[in-house]
């Protein structure tokens, strides 16, 4: 008889059993699950190649799932890697495009690399994880360096820098915008300029107060205000605004009096469009294009989308050197008015929108027009001597019982310290879009008269005359040829 004992329990250690509860078997493989696999981060967006001066910029922009999030991304040449660098984990603009979002600045990276002119070049930027694992690739771009001695393209500027004056602080930031300028400046030239208007060769960078606080452009220089430079707060936007100022120095030779708005809305759409790969900010309801930068550039995307206008920039810039009716090359291009643009623009963001008018109000009995004198709306209106520019064009937002306010750039007309007497000066105040009080509502009578409503009285020259180069005040409505108006013909 054999006797059999039975099987001993034996003790299996902690860690064994750990490992042992970590196996998964699936026929004969067994796998590891106990740490979870990386998430292999998607391709970038908006991957674009643009070639210009001495060198190839990429822009693209990651996708913003931050569990998937690269942490660096390779850079492929016909296939070969040349570069990688580093996701700087900027904060993304959020899917609403309101004018509250926060803006990420694309990423980039410039191929500085001596490149034969004339040779196609492909890349593509494929994303890594934390372990290096490569994700999806975008697909390839093509590009071709231009030749530097072409009549169609802009050669590397000289930049010239005067730090006299500077903090070693001040120095090393403007000293910074060198390269910016030698790389960006001859890719912002040749996607706007067209024979036979080049850009000038050479780009002067000053340091003085300019009055506005920030930066201008004039000739061949940029000047940069020092308490501009000195705000951290201004810090992330200094390489834009310097192109912006740029991209001023490429638009010289403007001849269309109404062209400020264009000037500002083409350096806006430029630099965003292809140095920032900014998306368009969804204007609110009481903005207008003649508010000029970002309300402008909303307006020149929406043509360039809406009515398939890819060369719009460009096209845009070579006639606003040619022309001296900017609408007229509106309607050329869409069958409208750049205003009846707006309108339209609006109504399809906000249903219900009523339409604004753009028009001089010109005194029936003499030459002169209302006009915020010198661009400066902080100053009584006056009437002088009608002609095309924006200091006399008047946008009126219909408002309630068929009166609306008046706005002459950027301001609306409306009473001196808020009296209604008779004998008040007519002003520019800031605009009450939402809930105009009376006394910013007006509206042009049968006869002419220009009436204010919440003063039951009209709008009349300083000195009773229909001489030019005077202020209004409010009078009686009596309809003689000091108080009353005409709209001349739509400029925009």
């Amino acid at each position: 008889m054999e006797i059999t004992s039975a099987p001993r329990s034996r003790r299996v250690p902690a860690t064994v059993l750990s490992l042992l509860l970590s196996l998964t078997v699936t026929g004969t493989a067994v796998a590891v699950t106990g740490s979870p696999a990386l998430a292999l981060p998607p391709a970038p967006s908006a991957f674009a190649v643009l070639a210009g001066g001495p060198s190839i910029a990429l822009l693209w922009r990651p996708q913003p799932a931050p569990a998937e999030r690269p942490v660096r991304y390779q850079i492929k040449r016909n296939n070969v890697e040349i570069a990688t660098v580093t996701d700087p984990g900027l904060p993304v603009r959020s899917p609403s495009g309101t004018v509250a979002d926060v803006v990420r600045y694309v990423d980039r990276f410039t191929d500085i690399t001596p490149l034969p002119a004339g040779q196609t070049f492909t890349y593509q930027i494929v994303p890594l994880n934390s372990a290096n694992q490569p994700g999806t690739a975008t697909a390839t771009k093509s590009a071709v360096l231009p030749a530097q001695n072409s009549n169609t393209t802009t050669p590397k500027p000289v930049v010239t820098v005067d730090t006299s004056g500077l903090t070693s602080t001040q120095a090393a930031t403007v000293n910074g915008f060198v390269p910016l300028i030698e790389d960006w400046y001859p890719k912002l030239s040749d996607a706007l300029n067209a024979a036979p208007f080049p850009a000038s060769p050479t780009v002067n960078l000053v340091v003085a107060h300019t009055g506005g606080g920030g930066a201008e452009a004039s000739g061949t220089t940029v000047t940069i205000d020092p308490d501009y430079l000195d705000n951290p707060a201004y810090r992330p936007e200094f390489n834009g605004t310097v192109l912006h100022e740029a991209t001023h120095l490429i638009q010289a030779g403007y001849q269309c009096p109404e062209c400020m708005w264009v000037a500002e809305g083409v350096a806006v759409y430029a630099t965003h469009s292809l140095y920032q790969d900014f998306d368009p900010i969804a204007p609110q309801r009481w903005h207008h294009y003649l508010h000029k930068y970002s309300e402008a550039e909303r307006l020149l995307r929406y043509v360039t989308t809406t009515y398939h206008k890819p060369d719009l920039l460009r096209d845009l810039n070579l006639a606003a050197r040619t022309t001296t009716s900017i609408t007229a090359f509106f309607e050329d291009q869409t069958g409208l008015t750049t205003n009846a643009l707006w309108n339209a623009m609006q109504l399809s963001i906000y249903p219900g929108f009523r339409a604004t008018t753009v028009r001089r109000y010109q005194l029936a009995g003499g030459s002169g027009c209302v006009e915020t004198p010198f661009y400066d709306n902080t100053v009584p209106p006056r009437v002088n001597a009608c002609w095309v520019t924006e200091a006399q064009e008047i946008i009126r937002w219909p408002a309630a019982s068929g009166s609306g306010l008046l706005e002459l750039y950027g301001r609306c007309l409306d009473t001196e310290n808020g009296s209604v007497a008779a004998g008040t000066r007519i002003v520019l105040a800031d605009c009450a879009y939402d809930a105009p009080p009376a006394r910013q509502r007006w509206v042009l009578r049968a006869n002419g008269t220009l009436l204010n409503v919440g003063a039951s009285l009209c709008a009349r020259t300083w000195n009773g005359t229909t001489a030019v180069d005077q202020e209004l005040k409010l009078a009686t409505c009596t309809a003689d040829a000091s108080r009353t108006f005409t709209l001349a013909a739509a400029t925009q």
